[in-house]
């Protein structure tokens, strides 16, 4: 079962919170702003035929506006990883089963379509041939040697009450749009979702932590070991089993240092996800010696949160964190924040822009005109979305996912440069979306 928690859903009995997102959502439009911000230098091939890296981490310049686009439906639980060109963002599974006005879905609608888009124009192409079979919940990651993604676990349930979970790990080449599973050995994780993945390119391996081994909808079996694959071998290799690590969880985030080879881990949910609070801590993995360390932070952080998005920033060295499900009031967010890790301790702050609180909700998806006070230029509130950020970490892409009382369907590019963050929109969303964001008059999923 899927029941709605603060504008989300989330496996199991109706959790107690009932505050909700957005005021009207589920309006039919193509409308809403498409700007590509300034990315006149973005993506140009230079002499040896590489593609440049906009250095504001813009997306790069469409030369095919009338590109036919093949676009996925409305999703959550999806992921997603964006190749090493920042040309092409693939998006994997998910789940098309939607929640109406606080009811749980009727049906879990898993499916295992990929879908690659080209990122300067904002146009999809479903790819063709078999890969992993239909799931959601699921760990992408970029594997930058080889130009593939790769992926990790993930669940299905035709249900909703008890659930199939994954532990095989498969590999998409972004240059023949195929998947191949990969042939692993040895002894390693158990079968999980809501995990998270990085892959270290100087060793070759698939960092994996944590996640949720449970098969029942409706409890939480978070974990806390960390987990290496060799993709040359397919080896297995548990790491980081001495020592201090990060409380178990799942629904968290990571995000890499490729040169320092350190892997990051935000956020997240433990057993009690369903209700929170959430966790809000950053633990650092060094990957050399195999030890984790928390991260002493200071500032104005995102708060516990679960399935938000997490980069690093490698030119200022700063994670930069976006959205999820938070346990207060308002429920899914469409904040950013960034956190200086050159600063002792860590320092968070708020980038400008975003949703803020307004007249709070009567009841689930039963929101006042001013629930929040709208920022048009950011995308709608979410969890469960799929994102890739720029092998830089300089920009990333974002689609889809849970908003409200709806799913989602639209792509967004976050351009990351210092002093002039921005959001651009790739694709509108048909659905979904809250009516103040994209029109002026529209009906609500809920009328």
């Amino acid at each position: 079962m899927r029941s709605v928690h603060g504008g989300r859903t989330i496996d199991g009995v109706r959790p107690f919170l009932i505050f909700a997102l957005v005021p009207l959502l589920g309006c039919s439009s193509s409308s809403g702003t498409s700007s590509q911000g300034s990315p006149a230098d973005a993506g140009d091939a230079g002499d040896d035929g590489a593609v440049a890296l906009s250095p504001n981490g813009d997306p790069p310049a469409c030369a095919n506006p009338a590109e036919p686009s093949d676009d996925p439906p409305p999703l959550a639980d999806v992921q997603g990883v964006l190749d090493v060109t920042a040309t092409k963002f693939v998006a994997f599974g998910g789940d098309t089963g939607t929640p109406s006005c606080g009811q749980p879905p009727a049906v879990h609608k898993f499916i295992g379509s990929t879908y690659v888009m080209d990122v300067a124009c904002g146009a999809w192409q479903k790819a063709a041939g078999p890969g992993p079979s239909a799931r959601g919940r699921m760990a992408m990651a970029l594997d930058p040697t080889a130009n593939h993604a790769v992926l990790f676990g993930g669940r299905t349930s035709p249900s909703g009450s008890t659930y199939t979970v994954y532990g095989d790990v498969w590999t998409f080449d972004f240059a023949t749009a195929a998947w191949s599973q990969v042939q692993t050995s040895g002894t390693g994780p158990s079968a999980r979702a809501n995990t998270a993945a990085v892959v270290d390119a100087t060793a070759n391996t698939l960092v994996v932590f944590g996640g949720n081994t449970s098969t029942d909808g409706a409890t939480f079996t978070p974990q806390n070991d960390t987990w290496t694959l060799d993709l040359g071998s397919g080896a297995w290799k548990a790491i980081a089993t001495g020592g201090s690590k990060p409380p178990a969880r799942e629904f968290h985030a990571m995000a890499l240092d490729r040169d320092a080879r350190v892997a990051y881990v935000f956020a997240g949910g433990d057993a009690n996800a369903f209700f929170g609070p959430f966790l809000s801590d950053v633990w650092a993995l060094d990957l050399a010696s195999g030890t984790w360390k928390q991260v002493q932070t200071t500032g104005t952080g995102p708060g516990g949160r679960i399935e938000p998005a997490l980069v690093f920033d490698a030119a200022s060295k700063r994670l930069v964190a976006f959205a999820g499900h938070d346990d207060g009031a308002t429920g899914n967010e469409n904040d950013v924040f960034a956190l200086d890790l050159t600063a002792s301790p860590a320092t968070w702050s708020k980038i400008p822009g975003g949703d803020t609180p307004g007249t709070p909700a009567t009841g689930q998806c039963t929101f006042p005109p001013d629930f929040t006070h709208v920022d048009v230029k950011s995308p709608e509130r979410r969890s469960a979305f799929a994102w890739g950020p720029r092998v830089d970490g300089r920009g990333f892409a974002v689609f889809a996912g849970d908003s409200d009382c709806g799913l989602l369907a639209d792509s967004w590019w976050w351009s990351g440069g210092s002093g002039n963050e921005r959001w651009a929109t790739l694709k509108a969303s048909p659905v979904g979306l809250s009516c103040l964001r994209t029109q002026t008059t529209c009906k609500g999923l809920c009328g």
